[in-house]
């Protein structure tokens, strides 16, 4: 009886070694999941932080262009004034 006794103890505490080494496992694995989240979320968060200041930039960029072109368009507009005028002069003559 004590044999079987002592089996049943011994299968019993390897099944229990077993679950506590599955248990260690889980919790690792789980650590290394969390780990590469926050990683991820840390790459996602500069690569939306890289975005937003292109986006910036390129908002900035088409200030620029939109007064170039409005400066173009009031150069065109000063030509055009002196070329009626050359021409109002010319009629008038």
């Amino acid at each position: 009886m004590s044999t079987s006794s002592s089996s049943s103890s011994s299968s019993s505490e390897r099944t229990r070694f077993t679950a506590e080494e599955r248990r260690q496992r889980n919790i690792q694995a789980a650590k290394r999941s969390k780990s590469k989240q926050i990683q991820l979320e840390k790459s996602v968060l500069a690569e939306v932080d890289r975005l937003e200041k292109e986006n910036v930039d390129l908002q900035n960029e088409i200030v620029e262009l939109k007064s170039k072109q409005f400066h173009l368009h009031l150069t065109l507009f000063e030509i055009a004034l002196f070329e009626n005028r050359s021409l109002f002069l010319c009629d008038e003559s």
